[in-house]
C-alpha cells in the first residue's frame, strides 16, 4: 500500500507548527531556520506520512498535524493504482482511477 496524505475539509492542506517542526527534525534539517512550503512537500513523502501518523489520534482519526484550517488524513492506495487528488474550495479527496465510471459516446 502506498500512503497518501490529504486535507480533509474545506480550508486547505497545511501543517501545524508542531508537525513542521517534526518533519524538518526527522528530515535532519535545523527548525526554525529552514523555511518551507507545506504544498511542496510529495503527499506520500515517507516522512510526512510518518509526522501524521504520529501525531493522529487512533480513535477520531484526526491529527495535531492538522495546521490551523485544515484536517490532514491519510489514505492507503493500492501499490501500482492509478490516483490524483482532487480539491475543491481546499477540501480534497484521493481518487483512484477504477473508482470512475466512463461513459462512451
Amino acid at each position: 500500500m502506498t500512503k497518501v496524505v490529504y486535507n480533509n475539509c474545506f480550508g486547505g492542506f497545511g501543517l501545524s507548527e508542531k508537525a513542521k517542526k517534526r518533519f524538518l527534525e526527522l528530515k535532519g534539517l535545523d527548525y526554525p531556520y529552514i523555511r518551507f512550503y507545506e504544498g511542496d512537500i510529495e503527499r506520500t513523502d515517507p516522512v510526512l506520512v510518518q509526522v501524521v501518523e504520529e501525531m493522529m489520534d487512533p480513535v477520531t482519526k484526526k491529527s495535531e498535524a492538522s495546521g490551523p484550517f485544515g484536517d490532514v488524513r491519510i489514505r492507503d492506495v493500492p501499490e501500482g493504482s492509478e490516483y490524483r487528488i482532487e480539491e475543491y474550495d481546499g477540501s480534497e479527496r484521493v481518487v483512484l482511477k477504477d473508482e470512475y465510471e466512463w461513459s462512451k459516446g
